[in-house]
C-alpha cells in the first residue's frame, strides 16, 4: 500500500487548498482488474491560464513585480484580463481520465457511483469560479 501512495500527487486548483484534482500511477498490485496505468481527475481551467515562460508556468509573479512601485503590475493586469474573459467564454469542467490497455476500454468508467461523485465534486456558477 505504501508504494501506491508514493505515486499520488494532489493538484490544487486556482490556489484553493480545498479544491483539487489528483494524479495517480498505481503500482502493479494497485492497478485493479483492468490494469490501470494512470488515473487523473482535473479541471479544464488550467488551459486558460497556462502561460509557460522558461521554467515558470501560469500565475508566476516575481517579488520585484509584487512589491514594486507600479501596482498592479503587468502580470496581475494580464491575469485579470484573462479571468474577466474566462467568466464569459470558458466554463471549467471536471474530467476523469483512466489509462488502461485498449482491450479493457469498453469496460472502464461504465458504472460510476453517483453518490461518490456528488460528494466529491464542487459546482460553481461560471462567473463565481473565475
Amino acid at each position: 500500500m505504501t508504494d501506491l501512495f508514493l505515486r499520488y500527487y494532489r493538484d490544487i486548483s486556482n490556489h484553493l487548498p480545498d479544491v483539487s484534482g489528483f494524479r495517480l500511477a498505481p503500482s502493479n498490485t494497485g492497478s485493479g482488474p483492468y490494469a490501470a496505468a494512470y488515473l487523473q481527475a482535473y479541471t479544464t481551467d488550467k488551459s486558460v491560464t497556462y502561460n509557460q515562460d522558461g521554467r515558470h508556468h501560469a500565475k508566476y509573479l516575481t517579488a520585484v513585480e509584487a512589491l514594486g512601485p507600479t501596482q498592479p503590475g503587468n502580470t496581475i493586469e494580464d491575469l485579470y484580463t484573462i479571468y474577466e474573459g474566462a467568466k464569459k467564454h470558458n466554463p471549467s469542467k471536471a474530467r476523469l481520465e483512466v489509462r488502461i490497455p485498449s482491450q479493457s476500454a469498453i469496460n472502464v468508467l461504465q458504472q460510476l457511483d453517483e453518490t461518490a461523485i456528488r460528494s466529491t465534486i464542487f459546482a460553481f456558477p461560471q462567473q463565481d469560479w473565475w
